[in-house]
């Protein structure tokens, strides 16, 4: 089963254009599924032969090592009889040696003839070769199943429902007409449990579901984080990764997580860079404009998928209790439809969990208004701030505000 993914319409938007398009996302969160669905898009439409598209998988030492061989060799062979323009995917590019370089000089060679896709799943080495690609390439982020494109996966009723009725927190949505959301909520529970990854969604049977994860963890440490720094890195790097999952949602001090593990901050520093780069978090920024009363520097971690989140802190339990899984859900579908999602804290301790392009989105269980979020409604007066819980769902004006009270599994 095919489920369509929110970002092919950009994609799309950019096939008829010169530049390179760079897929970036987390492994196995279905990027080569999607560039594959759309060739075959093409082809059923007549926008492309099937013989005009070439998959490269550069995860395969044999295939990257033919490639690497005579890459201007190669090039010619795809368009010694192709009249048409040739597309061309470079699978996981990240494991192609001085790709920038060797890129840049393909791309100036062969573009009118030859379309570039390239994926990623190591944000790291792919932003390098972007930096050899400058005004060649337009970069797109992809995540794994939002909670829409997992209701489309697991067929549920409610997923027209739900399409209707979302609430889109950059466009300042409001509540409208009656809530069916029982059902939405026990699917929303699964979701912020197991995560989004498209075969553990598609995967009924609970407990390889959690294999699954555990494999993916695994697999994620083997190949991006032992392959730069070896081996002995391996323990130390893990407990890092389990300490942050622990903290989800919370400020991250360096020197604070060295002192309690015991562990060097370099190497501290190292494993949060690798797991941003690997896409498993986000760093989430203060937001700010007064440097005297405002917290400027600290930042705090999401993840980026919430099944990942619990497999590394060994938590697979759903309850109402635990905070972080509703707070890190709503981070991860901010991040989905936002330019820019911050939090906000002053020195006071006054704190929004998330400031959405300027929109502050408070996540409360009962979905009571804090006086966090009156403080923030005051200083900044925004047009619309949402309360976010699981059942709760009003509007009121608050001081020149609406303040919209939506429930989670409506984001």
């Amino acid at each position: 089963m095919y489920v369509p993914r929110e970002i092919e319409g950009q994609v799309q938007k950019w096939m008829d254009e010169k530049e390179i398009i760079g897929i970036l996302g987390p492994r196995q969160c279905g990027k080569t599924t999607m560039v594959k669905h759309l060739i075959d898009e093409m082809v059923s439409n007549d926008q492309l032969s099937e013989s005009s598209a070439t998959y490269l998988s550069l995860d395969d030492e044999m295939v990257r090592s033919r490639f690497m061989e005579d890459p201007m060799g190669f090039m010619e062979s795809l368009l010694l009889h192709d009249e048409k323009k040739h597309l061309l995917i470079l699978d996981e590019v990240q494991n192609l040696p001085n790709a920038g370089p060797v890129l840049k000089v393909l791309f100036d060679r062969y573009y009118e003839k030859v379309k570039f896709i390239i994926t990623g799943s190591s944000g790291l080495d792919v932003r390098n070769i972007g930096g050899s690609l400058v005004g060649r390439v337009v970069f797109f982020e992809m995540f794994p199943f939002s909670f829409s494109e997992f209701l489309v996966a697991k067929m549920s009723k409610r997923d027209r429902y739900y399409h209707k009725n979302r609430i889109d927190v950059g466009k300042g949505d409001l509540i409208d007409g009656p809530l069916l959301i029982d059902d939405l909520n026990d699917l929303l529970i699964e979701y912020m449990v197991y995560g989004g990854y498209p075969r553990i969604v598609l995967m009924d049977d609970l407990e390889k579901k959690e294999v699954l994860l555990t494999q993916l963890v695994t697999l994620l440490i083997e190949k991006d984080v032992l392959k730069v720094y070896g081996q002995a890195y391996r323990n130390d790097a893990l407990r890092v990764m389990k300490y942050l999952a622990h903290n989800c949602c919370h400020l991250i001090n360096n020197d604070d997580v060295s002192s309690h593990l015991g562990i060097d901050i370099n190497k501290v520093k190292r494993t949060m860079d690798i797991m941003v780069y690997i896409h498993a978090i986000k760093l989430v920024r203060p937001y700010f404009t007064t440097l005297s009363t405002e917290l400027r520097k600290q930042p705090k971690v999401c993840f980026i998928d919430g099944g990942f989140r619990n497999v590394l802190a060994e938590d697979m339990v759903f309850s109402r209790d635990k905070g972080f899984m509703l707070e890190n859900h709503v981070f991860t579908q901010l991040a989905r439809s936002s330019k820019k999602v911050n939090y906000w804290r002053t020195k006071g301790k006054a704190e929004v969990d998330f400031v959405s392009d300027g929109v502050p989105v408070e996540v409360k269980a009962g979905g009571k208004r804090t006086r966090s979020l009156m403080s923030f409604i005051r200083a900044y007066q925004p047009e619309v701030a949402y309360l976010v819980d699981y059942d709760v769902a009003k509007v009121e004006d608050v001081e020149g505000t609406k303040v919209v009270n939506v429930p989670a599994c409506l984001l």
